[in-house]
């Protein structure tokens, strides 16, 4: 299913099993339903149990931005559209946690 539907990077779940997966509480905070309909794990929301510490997420996200700084310099529209499809969840995640980032 992967190789057919993953256009962007994420781990893609299942229609057929999503509902045993749903009814664990614990998963619900990790996956999400993305723009196209289908269900990923949310590798983000993961973020929050690791990094408790706000000044430690924000240096993990200022890395991420320039490896996707970089990743946007390539030719291949194909691996650009990652990217994007990156940066628009890095975005998402910093709003929704209010977090600034400043070099």
């Amino acid at each position: 299913m992967e190789n057919n539907n993953a256009i962007y990077p994420r781990i893609i779940i299942d229609n057929a099993i999503i509902d045993s997966i749903l009814v664990n509480e614990k998963c619900i905070p990790l996956i999400k339903k993305d723009d196209d309909g289908l269900y990923y794990i949310d590798t983000f929301s993961g973020m929050d149990f690791i990094h408790k510490n706000k000044n430690s997420t924000e240096n993990r996200l200022k890395g991420i931005h320039r490896l996707i700084s970089e990743g946007l310099k390539i030719d291949d529209e194909s691996i650009k559209r990652k990217y994007f499809w990156l940066q628009n969840k890095i975005f998402q995640y910093q709003n929704k946690h209010c977090l600034t980032l400043t070099d």
